[in-house]
């Protein structure tokens, strides 16, 4: 074929390309996938956990080290904050922004492997699938580690895929090694559920070796192990903090198994949406046993699936093996949580796509699938916009701008303010100027140690200037121990969610060194804020 024969093949073959309703199908696809994480992306002020990210961000680098390694988080994502926020600024939506890269990566490579494993018409079911998942979106607008996990991980699990069922050859082969390894690496190096991730991913790269004994089903874990050594440095510390002291979560009960996975499709709470979800998880159900039996590629009409069968059904079935994992380990120690698993989202997303495609089949009559397609689609979307709406609407969200206002309006020279934890401490430090000794209040800003495990309460978060000990409190010599405050000055108690409120003994008020002057109230999304105005006894010291 002549050089002006090739290239009109070319422009032809681009032409179809680019004209194919599929084509054009994915791509709207994916700009509803980019609007849905990145619309609205600065109108919610951030959660005590994203200003955690926030300041621990901040950090000089050997610091951010050292208060990593208290905590049950590998430093990399907090790295790529760091990096990030040079570039971008730290706004509620510069922030966010890093997040919702991450979550793209998650529906591409997503949307790619069900694609090359189970055909175009699968892909582009997992692909809507990807694109509209509440937990999927939750994350990729959330200043934490969870959609950087659930990238690496979607990535590795991709990979390990390709290489386990023989679809990387050649050159191929070696460059999807390289990327495996350091998907798995990223993995590990993002969160602490990497490692059972990893073990998960391990086991199914050997399941060709140990079948076929054959050297090229050796590729993928080697690279799984390669990837892994990056962080034996780290694993005594992820080791530790994994036995340490329990999340904030209590031991999960059977029904938040169920909870989890509706949580992929329908969101965090009770709607009307949820039979969508319910529909949807039942047929990811019928794609799993597809899978399984090995039936997946007579459902779909996909020819030549056979080989990569095997390896695919044991990578959906791991992939969604990890929330059961989770699960019970956390009956012993409780690591559990849902935001936890979007890694999740893609393996569900695929079997999904397989169990809908199986469906579609069945129903002979074109209008009456068309009609059932539309309606589950409309539960799932309705299900994501409830959730757009409650981001939006600060729904649960403790409300420290608000509070802060209040503060502002209130606070006099020779005051002090006095956060009742380290997680309230967090947003009021990003508000004010975003700094710990924010220069528009007339006073400085500490964290009550409040004597509770500073671990559980993020106080290990915070540099030591910060705390107020709660040692000696009786006869307190409070100018000392709260420099800024003045003779004749006030102490102004905050605490910004409903249990903070709950629990707001104050050791000194009942030891009678301080007594409360005003008590201000902020509840307009559910959680409360609440200030107290408190000033030293004159017979104090």
């Amino acid at each position: 074929m002549g050089p002006q024969l090739r290239d009109a093949a070319g422009l032809a073959a681009l032409r179809r390309l680019t004209t194919s309703r599929s084509t054009l199908f994915a791509v709207g696809l994916l700009c509803v996938a980019f609007l849905l994480r990145a619309i609205f992306l600065g109108e919610r002020q951030l959660f005590r956990d994203e200003a955690a990210s926030w300041l621990l961000a901040r950090y000089p680098l050997p610091d951010l080290l050292t208060h990593t390694a208290q905590e049950p988080y590998p430093p990399l994502y907090l790295l790529v904050l760091k990096g990030w926020t040079w570039v971008a600024g730290d706004s509620e939506a510069a922030l966010r922004a890093l997040s919702v890269a991450f979550g793209m990566v998650v529906v591409i490579v997503g949307w790619r492997w069900t694609r090359e494993s189970m055909g175009v018409r699968a892909g582009l079911v997992g692909l809507a699938l990807l694109a509209i998942s509440p937990l999927a979106i939750a994350n990729a607008r959330d200043v934490r580690m969870y959609a950087m996990e659930s990238a690496c991980a979607t990535t590795a699990w991709w990979l390990t895929w390709r290489l386990a069922s023989g679809r990387s050859e050649g050159r191929r082969r070696w460059v999807d090694t390289v990327a495996l390894a350091l998907a798995v690496s990223a993995e590990l190096w993002t969160f602490s559920l990497g490692l059972p991730i990893a073990a998960l991913q391990f086991a199914v790269s050997t399941v060709g070796w140990i079948r076929g004994r054959r050297s090229q089903d050796l590729f993928a874990p080697a690279a799984i192990v390669v990837g892994g050594t990056t962080f034996l440095p780290w694993l005594p510390t992820a080791v530790e903090a994994a036995n340490g002291q329990p999340f904030w979560t209590p031991p999960p009960h059977v029904q938040d198994l169920a909870y989890t996975y509706a949580s992929v499709l329908g969101g965090f709470r009770l709607t009307p949406w949820i039979p969508g979800a319910a529909i949807v998880l039942i047929l990811a159900g019928v794609g799993v046993v597809l899978l399984v039996t090995g039936r997946a590629g007579a459902s779909t009409g996909r020819e030549g699936t056979r080989r990569a069968a095997s390896p695919l059904g044991a990578a959906v079935v791991a992939g969604l093996a990890l929330v059961p994992l989770v699960w019970l380990y956390s009956q012993f120690h409780s690591v559990y949580d849902s935001r936890y698993f979007g890694a999740c989202v893609a393996p569900l997303a695929l079997g999904a796509a397989i169990g809908c495609t199986w469906a579609s089949k069945r129903i002979t009559s074109s209008g009456a699938r068309s009609l059932a397609w539309l309606g589950v689609a409309s539960l799932l979307l309705g299900g994501t916009i409830t959730w757009i709406g409650d981001w939006r609407s600060e729904v649960g969200l403790a409300p420290a701008r608000q509070l802060l206002v209040s503060l502002e309006q209130r606070m006099r020279p020779g005051d002090v303010a006095v956060s009742l934890d380290a997680r309230s401490y967090f947003q009021m430090a990003y508000l004010l100027g975003r700094d710990g000794t924010p220069d528009h209040l007339p006073g400085p800003l500490y964290c009550w140690n409040s004597g509770d495990d500073p671990f559980f309460y993020g106080q290990s978060l915070l540099p030591p200037g910060t705390l107020v000990s709660a040692d000696d409190a009786d006869r307190m010599d409070w100018p000392s121990r709260l420099p800024g405050l003045a003779a004749h000055g006030s102490i102004w108690l905050i605490a910004l969610a409903n249990g903070a409120s709950e629990r707001l003994g104050f050791r000194p008020l009942d030891l009678g060194d301080v007594h409360e002057v005003e008590r201000v109230f902020v509840a307009p999304t559910g959680e409360t804020g609440q200030l107290r105005e408190l000033v030293v006894n004159a017979d104090s010291p």
